[in-house]
């Protein structure tokens, strides 16, 4: 059973998190990694003070080792890919 992480309806923190090992600082396709999920938005923040928003289909990605902020219309489980 791979892991998954339960979201609830509305905004949640995920972790990006690698199944397959791959370093922290990678990047992966957001689309890809939420993929799973009826997400809307991410938000994504980097020292010192920059948030960045990510939205579906717009070839965003996001960091392995980080977190997100993540709107999701309805609740549902994240399966990190």
């Amino acid at each position: 059973m791979l892991p998954s992480i339960e979201l609830a309806k509305g905004w949640n923190m995920v972790a990006i998190v690698s199944l397959i090992g791959d370093a922290p600082g990678t990047t992966t396709s957001a689309d890809t990694y939420f993929g799973s999920t009826e997400w809307v938005t991410a938000y994504g923040f980097a020292p010192p003070s920059t948030w960045s928003k990510i939205v579906p289909s717009t070839f965003g990605t996001v960091t392995f080792g980080s977190g997100y902020w993540v709107y999701v219309t309805e609740a549902g489980t994240l399966i990190p890919r």
